[in-house]
C-alpha cells in the first residue's frame, strides 16, 4: 500500500488507544473550532473514552476544611461544568469532577464564529462532554492577527481552568493536591511540517526547526488583577497524524465539520506555506519528511540538554537572583551554539516581564563578546546588563536586571499569600502573621537609605545598580525588609559585625517576608 493510501486510513481503536496513551490519568480540556481536525479529535476522545468507561471522578487530593482562601483576580470566569455547585456536597451528588470538558473560543473575528462555536457545544453535548465557549474580551490588532488570536485562546482557556482549580480549593481541596486539567489540542502532522517551514523562512535554530512538542508545559504571567502566573500541560497527541487521515475518520463515522474560510486567505503566511507545500511534492519534499525531520532535531535537542545540564553548573554562579557570573573561558570553549543558549537562558532569568530577545539578538552578542578583547564595554539586551571583566583566561561576564529599578510596579503583598513579582523573576511571600506592605524595587535610593541605616553594608562591595532592582518589602515611603540579604548575608563570607547590625535592623515588624529568584520569565526564549 503506498504512503498517499495509508494516509487516507481512518483511525481505529488499537492506534487511537496508542495515540492517547498516559491521558487516562489526566483530567482533559479539548480545544475544539469546528474544523475537521478538532472534531476529530473531539470524536476519538469519546470513543476512547467510552472503551475506558471513564466516569466523574474528584482526584486523588485529601479534602481539608482549613484551606485558606486566596484573594480572586477581577475577571475570574466560571467554568460552566461548575455552575450551581457550591459545596464538596454538590460536587459529590453530580458524579464528581468530569474528565474532559470541550472548549471552544470565538474570537469575534467572523460573523460565522459564533454559530461554529454553537456547533462545537451542540456535538459535544451530544457525546456526553461539558462544554464551555470562550468568548474574546479584546479587540484584534491591526496586524498579527493569527498570533493574537493564539494568545488570546492561550489566555482565555489557563483563566478557566485556573479557575476551576480554585474552586475546588474552595470546596476544601489542598491547593497542591489538585490536578492541573491538560490542555488537549488538535494539531497534526501537516500543522508540524507547515510550523517547520515557516520557521526555516526566518532563519531559525536547532530549537526553532524541532517544531512543536508534543507535550509541553504553556504558562503565562501575572496580569488582569492576578499576581501570580498560571500554567498547564499542553498535550498534541495527534502530531504524527496526518490530515487527511482525520477527515477520513469523521468520515467513516458519518460525523460532520465547518470549514473556516480564512484557512484558504493568502493574506496569512501559513495559508501561503500551505500551499508551497503542494509545490514541493512534486520534488519529493513532503510534510511527513519535514515532520521526520523537527523529530529527529526534538531528540537531539533532548540530548544536548541532558549534557548541558552537568556542565552549566560549573561555569555559571546565580548569587541568589542578585546577578549570573559566567567564567568566561569555560564558556567560550563549549562553542557558540552551546554559549548562545546559555546566554539566552540566563537573559530570560534576569529579564523579568522586559521583552525577550531574540535569537539573532544573542547571537550578535555573542560575537561582541568574543570580538577583539578589551573592546566589549558593556551592553543592554532581553532587560539586562551584560558587563565583562577580566580577560577570558581568568575573567567573567556579569547579567543582571537593567534599569536600576525604574518602571518596575509596587504591588500589594497580602499577608499568607505570594505574588510574582517583575514578570515572575522573584517570587515573594508574606508569613500569616506579617503585616499588610507592598513589594517594590529597591532602587538606588533605597539602597543608600539602607547602607545608612545598616553599619558595615557599604563594606561588601554590592554592585549598586543591580542591587537597585531587587524586591524590597516597603509600606508607604518606609523600607520595611529586604529579603535578599537575609538569605545572602549568612551564607556570604563577611563579618559578624554585619550580620548583627543586620538582624537588629530586620528585628520586630521587619520579619515574616521572603523573596526567592524563580528565573522564571514570562515570555518563551526567542527560536527566530
Amino acid at each position: 500500500m503506498s504512503e498517499d493510501q495509508d494516509d487516507a486510513l481512518p483511525i481505529f481503536a488499537e492506534e487511537r488507544e496508542r495515540l492517547f496513551t498516559g491521558l487516562g490519568r489526566c483530567r482533559l480540556a479539548v480545544c475544539v473550532s469546528g474544523g475537521a481536525d478538532s472534531m476529530a479529535l473531539m470524536h476519538l476522545l469519546a470513543e476512547w473514552a467510552a472503551d475506558r468507561r471513564q466516569v466523574r471522578r474528584f482526584g486523588s487530593g485529601k479534602w481539608d476544611a482549613q484551606q485558606r482562601r486566596e484573594p480572586r483576580p477581577e475577571h475570574m470566569p466560571m467554568p460552566a461544568w461548575l455552575r450551581g455547585v457550591a459545596t464538596r456536597e454538590d460536587l459529590s451528588a453530580m458524579g464528581g469532577l468530569a474528565p474532559i470538558v470541550v472548549l471552544s473560543v470565538d474570537h469575534g473575528l467572523r460573523p460565522e464564529a459564533a454559530e461554529e462555536a454553537q456547533f462545537v457545544a451542540d456535538e459535544a453535548k451530544r457525546l456526553g462532554f461539558p462544554n464551555q465557549i470562550l468568548k474574546s474580551d479584546e479587540s484584534p490588532p491591526e496586524t498579527g492577527i493569527q498570533e493574537w488570536a493564539r494568545k488570546l485562546r492561550h489566555r482565555l482557556i489557563l483563566e478557566l481552568l485556573d479557575a476551576e482549580r480554585r474552586r475546588l480549593v474552595d470546596f476544601g481541596l489542598k491547593d497542591e493536591d489538585v490536578a492541573k486539567r491538560h490542555i488537549v489540542m488538535a494539531h497534526h502532522l501537516d500543522d508540524q511540517a507547515e510550523t517547520v517551514l515557516m520557521r526555516l523562512a526566518r532563519g531559525s535554530g536547532v530549537v526553532g526547526l524541532g517544531g512543536m512538542f508534543e507535550h509541553q508545559w504553556l504558562e503565562i504571567g501575572p496580569g488582569r488583577g492576578r499576581p501570580y502566573s498560571i500554567g498547564t500541560h499542553l498535550v498534541r497527541p495527534l502530531l504524527s497524524v496526518p490530515k487527511a487521515r482525520l477527515r477520513a475518520t469523521l468520515k467513516a463515522i458519518g460525523a460532520t465539520w465547518r470549514e473556516d474560510h480564512s484557512n484558504a486567505d493568502c493574506g496569512f503566511e501559513r495559508v501561503r506555506i500551505r500551499s508551497a507545500l503542494e509545490d514541493l511534492r512534486g520534488l519529493g519534499v513532503t510534510a511527513k519528511g519535514i515532520a521526520r525531520s523537527a523529530s529527529r532535531l526534538r531528540a537531539a535537542q533532548d540530548s544536548f540538554m541532558a549534557f548541558e545540564r552537568c556542565w552549566e553548573r560549573d561555569i555559571v554562579s546565580w548569587n541568589e537572583g542578585l546577578f549570573a557570573e559566567i567564567e568566561t573561558w569555560r564558556f567560550v570553549s563549549r562553542g557558540q551554539y552551546a554559549g548562545v543558549r546559555l546566554l539566552q537562558r540566563v537573559l530570560a532569568a534576569f529579564g523579568g516581564a522586559s521583552r525577550a530577545a531574540r535569537l539573532s539578538q544573542v547571537e550578535r552578542l555573542w560575537g561582541l563578546l568574543l570580538g577583539e578583547e578589551g573592546r566589549f564595554k558593556g551592553s543592554t539586551l532581553g532587560g539586562c546588563r551584560i558587563e565583562l571583566s577580566g580577560d577570558f583566561g581568568g575573567g567573567s561576564i556579569q547579567v543582571y536586571r537593567e534599569g536600576q529599578g525604574y518602571g518596575l510596579d509596587r504591588v500589594a503583598l497580602v499577608p499568607g499569600n505570594s505574588i510574582e513579582w517583575d514578570g515572575g523573576r522573584f517570587r515573594v511571600t508574606a508569613e500569616a502573621d506579617a503585616r499588610p506592605a507592598e513589594v517594590g524595587a529597591l532602587g538606588a535610593d533605597g539602597w543608600a537609605r539602607l547602607k545608612r541605616a545598616v553599619d558595615g553594608l557599604d563594606e561588601l562591595g554590592l554592585k549598586a545598580a543591580a542591587m537597585a532592582t531587587l524586591p524590597a518589602i516597603w509600606r508607604s515611603d518606609d523600607l520595611i525588609g529586604l529579603p535578599f540579604l537575609d538569605v545572602w548575608l549568612p551564607k556570604s563570607e563577611t563579618s559578624g559585625k554585619v550580620i548583627d547590625a543586620w538582624s537588629k535592623w530586620c528585628f520586630s515588624e521587619k520579619d515574616g517576608y521572603d523573596a526567592v529568584f524563580t528565573g522564571f520569565a514570562a515570555h518563551p526564549i526567542s527560536t527566530d
